[in-house]
């Protein structure tokens, strides 16, 4: 897949770039050069989407899904009910995808500004604090939409890009530095005589506040944006993921 970039979409440049890096790492499991790449230098010949896009969704992307390029755009909401983004493809008479394009919504990134995340407890606390992983919500969009223009369906399983609750899949991942902060400070703090308390994190980007998190959240600490960073770029394509991808793509160069 030549993959350009469309409206709204140089400013995600690195989310999407990131995207495709996470999507060729899976694929390179089975593939051995990288399936899709970002067209670089070069706007598609169907850069702009009209006013109102989102009112007339469908029509515009039937359109647009046979002008022979596969673009990735991106455009507020101007109607209510309007989804957090979707993929529409055209397939030849094999089966293959040969064309997709990728549409995001980013109302809310226009309203809230770009430190948008999906919040998951990792390692539960007491009754008032706990360990919180996030992920930058729009990223999470970008990689299940990418998902969707390679030909893959979602998937019913917890955990996988393709699903609706993908931030379980990082709970191994994220809790390894916490872990370890937690067993090094805990070591500190019995040296000093002390017991370890979670209160002596609050505030640290590390324990937070229960009635503070939501599963959908603006972060506005530099501590709390700066985890999130962290945690984007550990994203991980699930196992069912990889199995669906097995199943979609005939892999001629296999390299197992």
């Amino acid at each position: 897949m030549q993959l350009y970039l469309g409206d709204g979409a140089s400013e995600y440049s690195p989310l999407i770039e990131l995207a495709v890096e996470k999507w060729n790492g899976a694929l390179l499991g089975f593939s051995q050069r990288p399936v899709i790449s970002i067209v670089e230098g070069r706007s598609p010949t169907n850069y702009s989407l009209p006013e109102g896009f989102w009112s007339q969704s469908e029509s515009i992307a039937r359109d647009l899904r046979t002008d022979g390029q596969s673009v990735i755009y991106f455009a507020a909401d101007d109607v209510e009910g309007a989804p957090g983004g979707f993929a529409w493809q055209r397939l030849n008479d094999r089966g293959q995808v040969v064309e997709a394009d990728m549409y995001i919504n980013i109302t809310d990134e226009v309203e809230y500004g770009s430190n948008l995340a999906l919040t998951h407890e990792i390692i539960p606390g007491d009754d008032t604090l706990g360990m919180y992983g996030f992920m930058n919500r729009t990223f999470k969009v970008i990689l299940h939409e990418i998902g969707h223009a390679l030909g893959l369906a979602h998937v019913p399983i917890a955990g996988n890009v393709m699903s609706y609750n993908y931030p379980q899949v990082m709970e191994e991942v994220w809790q390894g530095p916490y872990f370890s902060t937690l067993i090094v400070t805990g070591m500190l703090v019995a040296l000093a005589g002390e017991q370890l308390e979670l209160q002596f994190f609050e505030g640290s980007g590390m324990a937070q506040r229960h009635d503070e998190m939501h599963p959908y959240m603006v972060l506005e600490s530099d501590e709390l944006i700066n985890l999130m960073n962290i945690h984007t770029t550990t994203a991980q394509i699930g196992d069912q993921d990889k199995m669906a991808l097995m199943c979609v793509y005939d892999f001629t160069d296999w390299n197992h």
